[in-house]
């Protein structure tokens, strides 16, 4: 803008003294156009340009010494090529009288379609190359017996235009419809000062409309400048801007100073910004402002100490920035962003306050306090290289919920896969270039409260580490994040340790399950790979709870029916017992089993969780079991055995009664959230079985051989011991010992049919003699009713069959 302002400065009054020039040579002539050759060599000679005049000349000698053209150009350098400036008609006129007193006293200067082009080579070469002095130095003071004053009444220009072009960086500004009026700016008092027009940049395809006005001076001797009253307008598009000024005084060592700014923008908002003062060095690019008022809709903010340097090549200002608190919700809704918090109370009292540094290509804050209506985050944070940024922060939070500044959740009725709904972004990951720390002492995000909260994030190229500490549900989190990005595959690791956690809580705030109740411990370790879009995870899931709830699986209610199973059996309803044995547990919200330990290891692999090791102690029994969770399809799939002790008293005692000492298989499946359960009474009976025959066999080796406890003994023991006896027993003959028990003098190698109705093994049942003609064979839901009714039939009536 300066070196715009020096060109047509220039380029005005080497126009003038050109005009000048040729009144003076050509003012006795009666015909100037005869004088056209000389007036151009003069020209050429003095500028080494070329002057064309295509049209008319015509003079005035008294009292106005004057000149009118039509048709003028002057040429550019001859590495530029083309006309500098064209104009269709040029006037000028200058008092004879004053002349002689060393006075120019110069009408209004009118100009009509002036055009400039003014060109800048990649090499610096310009438009003025030639015409002023590039050497910089100061200029001589002038002798004052040689002073001259000056007087212009004023300048006309209509229908002008002034084309840049910057060849270096490929770019040109066109400023058409340019129209200026002037009074005598060089007198004792302010004139008006009117200037319109309209630019036009390249890559830009809407133009700027500009339109000011002003009373202004500009001081001969000195050649500072004062304007007044300062007002313009600015249009672009739908935006517009307003702007005036109460005065601006340029100094000859080009300071500005500028009283009472206020900028107006009008459009799709609303923006006011006032500079009661400011001061402008053009010579070092510095500009500096006490205050800075802006305002848009309902937010204000003022800076202070305001302080931009290199303004002109590369800006960079700081500043004490404050904004007063204001209400979010509404600044929002009337720039038309659709926004609303899930908390309708959220957003409204909003304000900050920060020192600030900033250039094209960064920006800091020092001493930073957001205040977010209940909440204070402090600290500093800082960005570098905007296009690939680079951030750095250590930032403390009193206490947030993020999710109440979330807005609200809405059904997707896009159909997603439950892989792709459990996917990780890992996306998110990709360009993060950050370091630093963030501390809070409570923070709700994701419905998980955390308190004392401690986070750690350091990044490398194509590598995130984020380490965060925190107090989690009366118990401690510890973890390690790492992200790290090698060619086109990405990978996450996340290893998560909670110590004595209220899992309860922890689950369901998560709206992870609300299936589990406990103290306990969860160990994470997973990873997740993504290449070409596809993504994988696998890992290990650690679980220990101490006096806790499973919810939804009633295990007491599973037993109970078990039970009730057996208890028909023995009174003989099998029709009962077997609609029972087949009827399904079906589970209810209220349904909950009660444990002391539960804990297991589940392994991860695409969303499909397999566990081995699933244990759990309670009240009356105890489980061990193995299965699978389908976490996308939310599907799951456990057989489980459980133990149910013996000697339990009480109630539990009663529900249990016929089934204590059993161990019982269970298969739950289903729907994660309400599985059915139904329990294996094929495998109770069986047990059951086994519980009788080993009751026959020890009163079998009691009455044989005389062991005690024998039902408890396997096969191998039950033979030691009655070689062992009858060991004892010779033992005893060889002594002359009293005779031996009839037990005891039994030989074992003769068997010998034992007393009573003694039930044979269920082995030796097919054996027997079909006593009638083969039967039509029997489908396998059938073969194990009938085998089930058998095998009870012979335990529960030992004298069926022996008559």
């Amino acid at each position: 803008m300066l070196k715009l302002i020096k060109w047509i400065g220039s380029t005005m009054l080497a126009l003038v003294l050109i005009l000048v020039v040729a009144a003076v040579v050509i003012k006795s002539t009666v015909d100037p156009n005869d004088y056209r050759d000389e007036l151009t060599a003069l020209v050429k000679q003095k500028t080494g340009r070329d002057l064309a005049l295509d049209g008319d000349l015509s003079i005035s000698v008294f009292p106005w010494l004057g000149i009118r053209t039509e048709g003028l150009r002057f040429s550019q350098p001859s590495a530029i090529g083309g006309d500098m400036l064209a104009v269709k008609t040029a006037q000028l006129r200058v008092k004879f009288m004053p002349l002689l007193k060393k006075r120019v006293e110069v009408d209004t200067i009118v100009l009509e379609s002036p055009h400039f082009r003014l060109v800048t080579l990649a090499n610096g070469t310009d438009s003025f190359a030639g015409l002023m002095d590039e050497t910089g130095s100061e200029p001589k003071p002038a002798d004052p017996a040689a002073a001259v004053a000056l007087v212009v009444q004023g300048v006309r220009i209509t229908d002008g235009s002034i084309r840049l072009e910057d060849r270096a960086a490929g770019t040109s500004t066109d400023i058409t419809q340019l129209s200026l009026a002037t009074g005598n700016l060089l007198g004792d008092s302010l004139a008006d000062l009117n200037l319109s027009g309209q630019l036009s940049q390249s890559g830009d395809p809407e133009a700027t409309q500009f339109d000011l006005g002003a009373r202004a001076r500009v001081d001969t001797e000195t050649l500072a400048a004062q304007l007044e009253r300062l007002n313009g307008k600015i249009t672009k598009g739908e935006h517009v801007i307003h702007f005036e000024t109460d005065a601006i005084a340029v100094s000859p060592a080009q300071n500005i100073t500028l009283i009472g700014l206020s900028v107006n923008l009008a459009g799709a908002h609303t923006l006011d910004v006032s500079i009661p003062d400011a001061n402008l060095t053009l010579a070092e690019q510095r500009l500096e402002a006490p205050a800075v008022l802006v305002s848009i809709n309902n937010l204000s903010a003022e800076i202070e100490r305001l302080r931009v340097v290199d303004l002109m090549d590369s800006p960079s200002a700081s500043g004490a920035l404050s904004v007063p608190s204001f209400d979010a919700t509404a600044l929002l809704k009337s720039m038309k962003i659709d926004y609303q918090p899930s908390n309708a109370d959220a957003l409204k009292k909003v304000s900050l306050a920060a020192d600030f540094s900033a250039n094209t290509n960064s920006a800091a804050l020092k001493q930073l306090q957001l205040k977010l209506d209940q909440s204070t985050l402090a600290g500093s944070a800082s960005i570098t290289n905007f296009a690939a940024p680079a951030i750095k922060f250590d930032l403390s939070l009193d206490q947030l919920n993020i999710d109440e500044y979330l807005p609200p959740s809405t059904e997707n009725t896009e159909q997603v896969s439950g892989g792709e709904a459990l996917a990780v972004p890992l996306a998110m990951f990709e360009a993060v270039n950050a370091n630093g720390r963030f501390k809070a002492n409570r923070l709700v995000v994701g419905g998980i409260q955390l308190e004392q909260i401690d986070v750690r994030v350091a990044s490398t190229d194509g590598q995130v580490e984020i380490v965060p500490t925190a107090a989690l549900y009366e118990g401690k989190l510890a973890g390690n994040i790492q992200y790290t990005q090698q060619g086109d595959q990405a990978r996450l690791s996340v290893k998560q340790k909670m110590d004595l956690v209220q899992l309860g809580k922890l689950l369901m705030d998560a709206e992870v399950t609300e299936q589990l109740q406990g103290l306990g411990d969860l160990d994470v370790d997973i990873n997740v790979t993504e290449q070409n879009g596809v993504q994988h995870n696998q890992g290990v899931i650690k679980i220990l709870a101490e006096q806790g709830e499973l919810v939804g699986v009633d295990m007491l209610r599973i037993l109970s029916q078990a039970n009730n199973v057996a208890t028909m059996l023995r009174q003989g309803d099998e029709r009962q017992a077997e609609t029972a044995a087949e009827t399904e547990v079906q589970a209810g919200e209220q349904d909950v089993t009660k444990f002391g330990r539960l804990s297991g290891t589940f392994n991860l692999n695409d969303f499909l969780l397999t566990n081995n090791d699933l244990r759990l102690t309670a009240p009356g029994f105890e489980l061990n079991g193995n299965g699978s969770v389908d976490l996308a399809a939310q599907t799951l799939d456990f057989t489980v055995r459980v133990a149910v002790n013996e000697g339990v008293q009480g109630e539990l005692g009663r529900q249990l009664a016929k089934v204590q000492g059993y161990t019982i298989p269970v298969r739950c499946k289903g729907a994660l959230a309400a599985p059915s359960c139904l329990p294996d009474v094929s495998g109770l009976f069986s047990s059951y079985a086994k519980s009788k025959l080993d009751e026959k066999k020890g009163e079998y080796l009691k009455e044989k051989y005389g062991i005690e406890g024998g039902e408890k003994m396997s096969t191998q023991e039950a033979i030691m011991q009655a070689l062992l006896n009858k060991q004892k027993q010779k033992n005893q003959a060889a002594n002359g010992a009293e005779s031996a028990s009839p037990a005891e003098s039994t030989n074992p190698a003769e068997p010998q049919a034992p007393k009573g109705n003694v039930e044979r093994p269920i082995g030796e049942r097919g054996a027997e003699p079909e006593a009638e003609p083969a039967e039509p064979a029997l489908t396998p839901k059938q073969q194990r009713r009938e085998e089930r009714r058998k095998l009870l039939e012979s335990l529960l009536n030992p004298d069926a069959g022996n008559d």
